[in-house]
């Protein structure tokens, strides 16, 4: 049996190890590794559950680990690859060496933590809570505090702000300060954006534009977050969600990796000096994607992009020929009953990389 090798249990790794298994079970011998403590689950459900619109984590869940052992997927779970070796296709973990003849880097996303003093005290959290376990964690930090919290989330991106509504449905008091001009300054024009600040201030929800975080005070635990001269008392921070690709095993491996990711070609195939590694993709949010939209290399990290490639990784380990052909990155946010839905380039962003229309895919 060809072994295949998957780093990665998200959107861009644990849907291609189903595909496979489903279609050529008897083919390919399949490992998923993952750094996480739970797998198969859907994180953007994380804030309806502290919204108390979903019952339990739990129900996040969509298949055990017992569920893939079945269907012929082994899992490694809290372990983390240290490194790839290329020439004899081979990854090590735990001091471990593992043979592949197919690997699929699918290592998702990073978060940028800024680098002010306090960053490290109590209370500091991120918008992007990944795993099951630190949701948990969250929960339980929040309910040994007095009510009402006074919550400041940096940023406005669609997962912090359904954080903000469900934080305020819980009965604390939020702050949104967004370091942009408007609110969710990569997902809208500024006409829309003021109409989502406009809803936001009707639930009392405050606003703050054009302020960056400078520093966190606090004795233990954060008191109050400063935004030049700006401070805000708070019991609690959330980090909003500012990512970037996570490429660092693939960068150590010699890839060719940028802002963007890692660099595939059109078959999600990994290149190294330009030329596709023997037996490797990238797939999800860590490596590239292809704009429909401008025809360029882009980063997007949702879900619905990432199945792309997994879609096109999975057709290739399959035998089936088939090409990356682009996403306009969709997103939906969903704040109590106003339902935000963007995909595609801001005016703002034609603007300031001087599309032309004729240059532009519709």
């Amino acid at each position: 049996m060809e072994k295949l090798v998957i780093i990665g249990s998200g959107s861009g790794g644990l849907p291609v190890a189903s595909t496979v298994a489903k279609f050529r079970k008897n083919q390919y011998d399949i490992t998923v590794i993952t750094q996480d403590t739970d797998i198969a689950y859907s994180p953007c459900g994380i804030p309806f559950v502290l919204k108390g619109d979903i019952p339990s984590y739990k129900y996040l869940i969509m298949h055990s680990k017992e569920h893939y052992r079945e269907s012929g997927i082994k899992i490694l779970m809290k372990t983390s690859v240290e490194e790839i070796d290329t020439q004899k296709k081979r990854i090590r973990y735990e001091n471990t060496w593992l043979d592949y003849n197919y690997l699929v880097i699918a290592t998702g996303t990073a978060q940028r933590v800024p680098k002010v003093k306090g960053i490290d005290l109590n209370g500091v959290f991120s918008a992007h809570i990944k795993t099951l376990k630190e949701a948990e964690k969250f929960e339980e930090y929040i309910s040994c505090l007095k009510k009402p919290l006074n919550v400041i989330i940096t940023g406005s991106s669609s997962i912090d702000l359904e954080f903000a509504v469900g934080l305020k449905e819980r009965g604390h008091n939020i702050i949104i300060v967004e370091k942009g001009v408007h609110l969710m300054p990569d997902r809208l024009d500024n006409d829309m954006a003021e109409y989502v600040q406009r809803y936001l201030q009707s639930i009392d929800i405050r606003v703050i534009t054009m302020h960056e975080i400078s520093e966190i005070t606090g004795t233990g635990r954060v008191e109050s977050v400063n935004f030049g001269d700006l401070a805000l008392p708070a019991d609690l921070l959330m980090l909003g969600t500012d990512f970037m690709p996570e490429i660092t095993l693939a960068k150590s491996a010699g890839f060719d990796t940028d802002k963007y990711g890692v660099d595939i070609d059109e078959k999600s195939r990994a290149l190294i000096k330009g030329k596709a590694a023997e037996g490797v993709y990238a797939s999800g949010a860590c490596a590239h994607a292809i704009n429909i939209v401008t025809g360029k290399q882009d980063f997007m990290y949702t879900g619905s992009t990432s199945i792309q490639k997994s879609k096109i990784v999975s057709e290739q380990l399959l035998g089936i020929d088939s090409s990356i052909k682009g996403s306009a990155n969709p997103m939906i946010t969903v704040l109590w009953d106003l339902n935000i839905g963007t995909t595609g380039l801001t005016k703002q962003e034609v603007e300031k990389k001087q599309y032309r229309s004729e240059n532009l895919c519709y």
